[in-house]
C-alpha cells in the first residue's frame, strides 16, 4: 500500500519549559530553530559557557548567589542496598563519600543553573562548589555522536560489506554481514515472548517533526524488520547550539540506532529520547534529565531496562588545561543509580583512533567500568580502523539500518554508534531472565567470543544466540 511507505506519526500534547512558555501555535521544530531557550554559542569550548550543573540534597540547592536555577530533576529513591551499590560504583568520584552517604537522607536533585556574571566561567564555579560544599558540580558539557571517524578516509562504500554507493533495501538489511556467521553476531531469532518484558531507551537524534518541546510522538515504521512501533520524547534542551559551519545533518541517526536494537530484541519496547539536535549535538543536563526520567519510569513499571548511548563526551578534551577533573561526576552518578536499580547501560566507545598505533581509550561514559563500552568490529575479524577501545565489539562498518525516507527506507552507516545498539539488543535479551542489572551485564559480556582469525585474543565480538 502507498501509505505503508511513510512513517505514521500520532502526537501527544507537548508543553513548554519550566516557565510554561510555548512556541507560536503551529510552529514546527526541526531541532535548530525558534522557541525557548535562546541559542548558546560555546565557540571552541567543550561546554555551555554560562551554565553549571549541581547535584545533591534538594535542601542545599536554593539561593546560591550568582546562580539562577533553570531546571531541576529528582533522582529515583534508593534503599540501603542500592545506595551501597552506588557508593561502590562511584569509587573516589564522590569526594570521599561525603555525597553518596547522604543519598538516603532526603530526595536528591540535579539542577542546571545559569551563571549571572559575565566574567565568571563554569570552571570557577565547579572548583568552588566541589571544594567548599557538599554538592557535586560539573560544567554542562556538549554531548555528541561519536560515529563520524573524523579525519579518517574510511567509508563503507567499496568495502565487501557495503552497497558501493547504492541505496539499501529491506532485502539488503536482512542479508547484511552484521547478522551472519563468525564475522557478525550470529543472530538467532528468539522464541516470541521468551525474553519477557524489556524496554530499550535510545538517547539520540530524531528525524520526526514535532509541534512543541515536551511533545511525545507514537511513530510506526512499517518497513522496519520487524515493523517498529516507536515512542519518541522531545525534551526541551537548556541550550540550543547554532548550526556548525559545514555540519552534516544526521537526524536519521537515532531511528537507525533504534531499528538495529529492535531487530536483535524484537520483543522489547523501544523508546527514543531526542537529546541531540540534527547535527548530533546536545548538552549533558538534557541527557541527564532524560536518563532520570527513563530510569524512574522503568523502575516504577517494573520492566527490565537497557540504556543505549550512541553518543559520548569528546575524548579530545584537555581536562588539565581547563582545570577540571577528568570525569563528569554527575553523569556517572545518574548512570550508577540506574545500574543500582537494575538497568544495563551500553555506550559507544567513540571513533578517535584512525592512524593511531593502538586504539584510543573509550569516551565518557563508555569508559566507566559498569557500562558496556562498545567498540566497532570490521568484516575481517578485527577492530575497525577508527574505533576506540571498549569492553566488547560488534559490527560497525557498512551497517544497514532503517531511515525515515522512502522509497527504500534503509541506509548505510559506520561507527561505534551502530555497534552499540547490537549489544544493547543482546543485553535486552538477557535482562528479563537475570536476577539483577549486573548479572544481565555479565551475561551480555559472556556471550561474546574471539573471532577465529582475530590477532588480538582480547578482542571479542558479541553474539546473539
Amino acid at each position: 500500500m502507498k501509505n505503508d511507505r511513510k512513517p505514521r506519526v500520532s502526537k501527544k500534547g507537548g508543553g513548554g519549559g519550566p516557565g510554561g512558555e510555548l512556541p507560536p501555535v503551529g510552529k514546527v521544530f526541526d531541532g535548530d530553530q525558534g522557541g525557548k531557550p535562546p541559542p548558546s554559542d560555546p565557540g571552541r569550548l567543550p561546554f555551555i559557557p554560562d551554565q553549571v550543573i549541581l547535584a545533591g540534597p534538594g535542601s542545599l540547592m536554593g539561593g546560591i548567589p550568582g546562580l539562577k536555577e533553570i531546571w531541576r530533576v529528582e533522582l529515583p529513591a534508593l534503599d540501603a542496598p542500592a545506595i551501597d551499590r552506588v557508593r561502590n560504583l562511584m569509587g573516589g568520584a564522590d569526594r570521599g563519600g561525603k555525597v553518596v552517604d547522604r543519598l538516603g537522607a532526603e530526595p536528591w536533585v540535579i539542577a542546571v543553573f545559569r551563571i549571572l556574571r559575565d566574567n565568571q566561567s563554569p570552571v570557577e564555579w565547579v572548583k568552588q562548589i566541589n571544594e567548599t560544599t557538599s554538592l557535586l558540580a560539573d560544567a554542562n558539557f556538549i554531548t555528541g555522536d561519536p560515529h563520524t571517524p573524523v579525519g579518517s578516509p574510511h567509508t563503507p562504500v567499496g568495502s565487501p560489506c557495503a552497497g558501493n554507493g547504492k541505496r539499501a533495501t529491506p532485502a539488503d538489511f536482512q542479508a547484511q554481514w552484521v547478522w551472519q556467521g563468525s564475522h557478525g553476531i550470529e543472530l538467532t531469532e528468539p522464541v516470541q515472548g521468551q525474553n519477557g518484558a524489556c524496554r530499550i531507551g535510545v538517547f539520540d537524534t530524531s528525524p520526526f517533526p514535532f509541534d512543541a518541546w515536551g511533545a511525545e510522538l507514537d511513530v510506526h515504521i512499517p518497513w522496519a524488520i520487524p515493523p517498529l512501533q516507536l515512542r519518541v520524547h522531545c525534551p526541551e534542551p537548556v541550550a540550543i547550539l547554532p548550526p556548525p559551519a559545514g555540519g552534516l545533518d544526521i537526524r536519521e541517526h537515532g531511528l537507525s540506532v533504534a531499528s538495529l536494537a529492535h531487530r536483535v530484541a524484537p520483543d522489547s519496547e523501544v523508546v527514543l529520547y531526542r537529546v541531540l539536535d540534527n547535527y548530533a549535538r546536545g548538552d549533558t543536563f538534557t541527557l541527564i534529565r532524560s536518563l532520570a526520567s527513563f530510569t524512574a519510569d522503568t523502575v516504577r513499571q517494573r520492566v527490565g531496562g537497557v540504556i543505549n548511548l550512541s553518543l559520548g563526551i569528546s575524548g579530545s578534551i584537555d581536562w588539565w588545561a581547563l582545570g577540571l577533573p577528568d570525569d563528569i561526576v554527575i553523569l556517572r552518578l545518574v548512570l550508577a543509580v540506574a545500574h543500582s536499580l537494575g538497568l544495563v547501560t551500553v555506550a559507544a566507545a567513540g571513533n578517535d583512533s584512525w592512524g593511531l598505533e593502538s586504539p584510543a581509550p573509550a569516551q565518557i561514559p563508555a569508559r566507566y567500568g559498569f557500562v558496556i563500552g562498545t567498540e566497532a568490529s570490521a568484516y575481517y575479524d578485527a577492530r575497525a580502523c577508527f574505533s576506540n577501545a571498549g569492553h566488547v565489539a560488534a559490527p560497525g562498518c557498512g551497517v544497514i539500518a532503517a531511515v525515515s525516507m522512502p522509497p527504500d527506507g534503509y541506509g548505510y552507516w559506520s561507527g561505534t554508534s551502530f555497534a552499540t545498539p547490537l549489544v544493547a539488543g543482546v543485553a535486552a535479551r538477557h535482562v528479563p531472565g537475570a536476577p539483577s542489572g549486573p548479572a544481565a551485564r555479565d551475561a551480555t559480556l559472556n556471550s561474546a567470543s574471539a573471532p577465529q582469525n582475530a590477532s588480538d585474543p582480547n578482542f571479542r565480538v558479541i553474539k546473539a544466540h
